[in-house]
């Protein structure tokens, strides 16, 4: 239990695998360093982190950015925010599903969509 809680242990963990944060305290789950760690090596982090992360725009866009499905685990906010579904969608296309439903009739989002 006490690793789980040590910062510097966490942090090793996460940086050599991102999905190393589901077993991490839950303060360091709100650990902004730690959590862009993890979702900028493994994007699947984005569901261990906090609800206070997935809230964090500059967190979802590394997530998104390595995997555009990630936003599947973005607060509803974000999955409203056009920049962050853009960068989704420029991964992969598939992440239009966890858009919020605007962006399915939008012709921005959509081009990046097809383009990739």
């Amino acid at each position: 239990e006490a690793l789980r809680a040590d910062r510097h242990v966490v942090l090793e963990a996460v940086q050599q695998h991102g999905g190393a944060l589901q077993f991490a305290s839950q303060d360091l789950r709100a650990d902004k360093n730690i959590v862009l760690k993890a979702v900028k090596q493994y994007a699947g982090a984005l569901a261990h982190a906090s609800k206070e992360m997935q809230v964090q725009k500059d967190v979802v866009i590394e997530a998104v950015k390595l995997h555009g499905c990630a936003l599947k685990h973005a607060s509803e906010g974000l999955k409203a925010d056009k920049d962050v579904v853009i960068e989704a969608v420029k991964q992969d296309w598939d992440a239009l599903q966890y858009a919020s439903g605007e962006f399915k009739a939008d012709k921005d989002v959509m081009l990046e969509a097809v383009k990739h």
